[in-house]
């Protein structure tokens, strides 16, 4: 698919929901931290294929909430790993977290279970739950569908990068999990800076504007992108209505009487006629307003704003975009996989199709 977008030379802007997942599935690989999750993998595979032990297991949170404010809480359940799901490593991680003290309890109290995680284990877990916490959070940003994406990029980067930057770990494992991430970012996520629709979609949003680029460069040559961009519109929309005005060629109209100021109406034209002088005031009227609130939203700012900024709402409509992402895809792909499994292969196409549709839209039932 993007050899064909290179060929037929059509922008083609990565999934960057997929990228974050490879940026942490880089260093999933590494000894130390292979080690501490098949740990976790382990453990949580003993409860998920014993009834007692889940039994027990939630017998001793219930216990261990008794007089708190989590009393009529339900208990928790274990998360497994799943390659296919995004951040399902981090989901497990979180649970085992939130659950150690009951789970190591019940570890103690089965025969033949997986010995309980011990302290350092927890750490280094922790640890690996405060680095990925960023790419959770970027992960469910960029997979909406209800409002505008594409200018989340490069601050989301942005803020992952200084999250990662600024963390302290706890232990060694941790640490070098934490540098790793940070490689990675700069190495396949720092690009999106250089892209000129995820520049110009950001610069274009009253939330973000220069401040969001982490490379001072980078916001003015999207500066400048945007200016051209503004230049080449406004000069197209005046030539349309210049043709619109040319439509009463056939009529004699009587000659204009000279007057003491016609020499005003030659400099009028010749102002009114640079475009260009328009475009730069509007653009640095448009940077030198307060930032928008992170909370408004920014299709709403340019229909209310847009007559002042003409034509920046027309390029906003341009550049605001929700990019499709393989989320939706990858999460029915592995819907189909589990409801067609190796006790249910004879299926017809039909009702395989008719099950993926009532599993995915289940929620409309609720």
């Amino acid at each position: 698919m993007i050899k064909a977008c290179q060929i037929l030379k059509i922008r083609h802007l990565p999934c960057f929901a997929h990228t974050l997942n490879l940026v942490v599935q880089d260093h999933f690989s590494a000894e130390p931290v292979q080690a501490i999750l098949k740990r976790c993998k382990e453990v949580v595979k003993f409860f998920k294929s014993s009834c007692i032990a889940y039994e027990k297991f939630k017998e001793v949170q219930v216990q261990a909430w008794k007089g708190t404010a989590n009393e009529q809480k339900d208990p928790y359940t274990l998360v497994q790993e799943v390659p296919t799901r995004w951040n399902s490593c981090f989901y497990m991680i979180q649970r085992i977290l939130q659950t150690s003290e009951s789970l190591n309890k019940t570890l103690l109290k089965i025969r033949k279970a997986p010995a309980p995680l011990t302290i350092d284990e927890l750490s280094i877990l922790g640890d690996l739950e405060k680095a990925l916490g960023c790419f959770e959070e970027a992960t469910k940003k960029i997979s909406g569908s209800s409002y505008v994406t594409s200018s989340l990029i490069i601050p989301m980067v942005y803020g992952i990068h200084n999250n990662l930057t600024s963390e302290v770990m706890s232990t060694e494992i941790g640490d070098n999990f934490r540098l790793g991430l940070i490689e990675s970012v700069s190495k396949r996520l720092f690009q999106y800076e250089s892209r000129s629709l995820t520049r110009i979609s950001t610069l274009i949003d009253p939330r973000f504007k220069k401040e969001a680029f982490r490379i001072k460069e980078n916001a003015d040559q999207a500066c400048t992108l945007l200016e051209n961009e503004m230049t080449v519109y406004a000069k197209q929309e005046k030539s349309k209505s210049g043709n619109g005005n040319g439509d009463n060629r056939g009529f004699d109209e009587p000659k204009p009487k000279r007057t003491l100021f016609d020499f005003m109406e030659q400099k009028v034209k010749v102002k009114v006629n640079n475009v260009s002088a328009d475009v730069i005031i509007i653009k640095r009227q448009y940077l030198e307003r307060q930032n928008a609130s992170s909370e408004i939203d920014p299709l709403l700012f340019w229909k209310v704003n847009g007559t002042d900024l003409f034509p920046m709402q027309e390029l906003a409509l341009k550049y605001l975009q929700i990019p499709g992402t393989s989320v939706e895809s990858e999460r029915n792909f592995s819907a189909a996989g589990y409801i067609s499994g190796q006790r249910r292969t004879r299926l017809k196409a039909n009702t395989l199709s008719t099950l993926v549709f009532l599993n995915k839209n289940s929620w409309l039932l609720d």
